[in-house]
């Protein structure tokens, strides 16, 4: 690994746990600017990637992060874990944000911010069954009255590798339990309770509304998602009760 890109020093940051969460901190808390991107080991920045990222917290100083634009490397992988969109949307403060609006593979904080919601939650993330730190970390950012973005300027190109039906279906299987976990969390939240458990049943109710509709045309939905969901956000829970059960070690 080169030790210099440019005029920016390259440190490799070794860490020992498992664990994406865990991973990010250790990168942020190293890190030395005052602004943090983070991207994913199977991404591909664009050239002006980190020029993007600081001409996108310059034209919005109030906001305290920003999700970009996510492109396929390789055209013949399936259309997942992708924003193509090309138009600049804004999160305020106090609202909802569905899971995928912001992805870990192309995001940045202020290092305010990630001080401010104490990083990410290292329960979540891969390597744990939770998928869903980087959404969890900008929803915190929200529920504490900072403001967020989506630009398309800062782009990478994800080289996932994934090209059937079957690795689709099992990817979006993880990512469920990942939203499930973050609904889960935020429900737990007094400020944003309400705000979740009304997206929450009302995302089950539309797909109770297909099930129902295949049912007359004598056809079976399992209602998959809601049902992982449901299980996973259940899981979160019954995890945190079990950490509260353990005796503290000093």
């Amino acid at each position: 690994m080169p030790n210099q890109i440019g005029n920016a020093p390259v440190v490799l940051v070794s860490e020992s746990r498992e664990g994406l969460a865990i991973a990010r901190n250790a990168g942020w808390q190293a890190a030395a600017g005052d602004i943090i991107a983070f991207t994913d080991d199977d991404c591909y920045i664009a050239p002006d990637f980190i020029d993007s990222v600081a001409r996108a917290f310059s034209k919005s100083p109030e906001v305290g992060m920003i999700g970009g634009r996510i492109l396929l490397h390789d055209p013949s992988d399936q259309p997942i874990t992708i924003l193509e969109d090309t138009e600049r949307r804004e999160f305020p403060p106090h609202s909802f944000i569905s899971a995928g609006a912001i992805q870990g593979a192309n995001m940045a904080f202020s290092r305010r911010t990630l001080e401010l919601i104490g990083g990410f939650d290292e329960r979540l993330g891969a390597g744990t069954p939770f998928p869903c730190e980087d959404i969890d970390a900008v929803a915190a950012a929200l529920w504490l009255g900072i403001p967020g973005a989506y630009d398309p300027n800062p782009t990478v190109f994800h080289a996932h590798g994934r090209k059937t039906d079957a690795e689709f279906r099992s990817l979006m299987a993880t990512y469920d339990a990942g939203r499930g976990a973050y609904y889960a969390k935020r429900i737990l939240d007094r400020q944003s309770r309400r705000t979740y458990l009304r997206a929450w049943y009302h995302s089950i109710r539309r797909e109770f509304q297909a099930a129902t509709k295949l049912a007359k045309a004598g056809r079976i939905h399992t209602m998959g998602q809601s049902r992982r969901e449901l299980i996973s956000g259940i899981r979160f829970w019954l995890s945190l009760v079990r950490h509260r059960a353990r005796p503290s070690h000093i």
